[in-house]
This record gives C-alpha cells, sequence and structure tokens, in this order.
C-alpha cells in the first residue's frame, strides 16, 4: 500500500518496511499506517457510470474490469488509475518514494572532481555531490520539473526535504562547467 507522510508528503510504499511500526521518511518524520476507513457507500464505474461497488470487480452494466486502490493520504478506495481521491481530492499519481541508500557512480563531479553519487528519488534519478552539494539530473526529468512547477509538490517530490547547512558556500564567480557525462562545458540554452 502506498502511504504518504503527514509531514512532508512524501509518498512511501509500507510493503517495503515489513513489520515495522512506524515508516521512516526522508525528512526525519516516523509515521504509522493508519486503519483503512470503511469503504464508500456509493460507487459509479468510470467507465460508464453505472452503479458498482468495490465488492464487485466487474461492472453488471458495461463489463469493464474494475481494479481498485487507497488513497495513500486518506486510505479512501479509489479506482485504480484515478488521478484524484474523491474523497480528499489528493493526487494519486505521484510516485512512491523508494527507500534507497545512495549508490556510487562513475561520474565526477565538474565543480570538486568528487565522486557524484547516484539516489532514485521517486521516478528520477539523480547525481548529486557530498562535496559541493551539487545537483544534476537529466534534461528529461528537468523538463518535468519545470513543466509541472508548482504542481504536485514536484521539486519536493524531486529533492526531498535536506537539513539546511550550517555555513554558507563561499560565492564563486559564474563558470560554465562541464557535463559529468560528456564534459563538454554546459551552457545556458
Amino acid at each position: 500500500m502506498i502511504v504518504q507522510c503527514p509531514r512532508c508528503h512524501a509518498r512511501h510504499d509500507s510493503n517495503l518496511y515489513g513489520d515495522q511500526n512506524a515508516i521512516p521518511c526522508q525528512c526525519g518524520a516516523h509515521f504509522r499506517i493508519p486503519a483503512s476507513p470503511d469503504l464508500a457507500s456509493a460507487w459509479q464505474c468510470p467507465n460508464c457510470g453505472g452503479s458498482t461497488s468495490p465488492q464487485n470487480n466487474r461492472c453488471a452494466f458495461c463489463g469493464v474490469y474494475l481494479a481498485f486502490a487507497r488513497c495513500p493520504s486518506c486510505f479512501t478506495p479509489v479506482f485504480d488509475g484515478s488521478r484524484y481521491c474523491h474523497a480528499c481530492g489528493e493526487y494519486l499519481l505521484t510516485p512512491a518514494t523508494q527507500a534507497t541508500k545512495d549508490q556510487d557512480s562513475d561520474l565526477d563531479c565538474p565543480r570538486c572532481d568528487e565522486k557524484l553519487k547516484t539516489r532514485i528519488q521517486g521516478d528520477f534519478h539523480l547525481q548529486h555531490c557530498l562535496g559541493c552539494g551539487g545537483l544534476w539530473i537529466d534534461h528529461d526529468a528537468f523538463r518535468r520539473v519545470l513543466e509541472n512547477r508548482g504542481n504536485d509538490k514536484s521539486m519536493e517530490n524531486l529533492l526531498g526535504k535536506a537539513p539546511g547547512l550550517d555555513i554558507a558556500p563561499a560565492r564563486r564567480p559564474v563558470a560554465y562547467l562541464p557535463c559529468p557525462r560528456c564534459q563538454q562545458l554546459m551552457h545556458r540554452r
């Protein structure tokens, strides 16, 4: 079951945590999986609009297969593939945060030459540097972040919640850096 952190709204797959009492989140919060609410009393087929219920796996009117999931925020049953929860309005298509640790990368940081670390955050692959705090994402992921700016907490889901640095890094003059993959200078388009 996909569950949502009440503090930062990151999504987690509860099946990855086994019998743990509390799910640890990247923001530092630990939260429990609440009990599932009672089933909704009225359901309509997403294909034809006919009355149905979660106990049926096919619509009695049009015969379409009905698959059910649960909202990660309020745990109300919803039709699988729904964009929003009909009970609380939560956006349902944000993927769960994968509980993975940083993996070593074969790429070097273009700013400080330390080895980059790779992390899967949601459905994004990030390359980040523990030395200077740099972050590199591919063009497709960056485009999606810009397209969804302000919607669905895209930046928060992508970057997570990190503690602030105690010391601000020294200001450097603007410089174009080489791409960690092809070594060509990265510049504004």
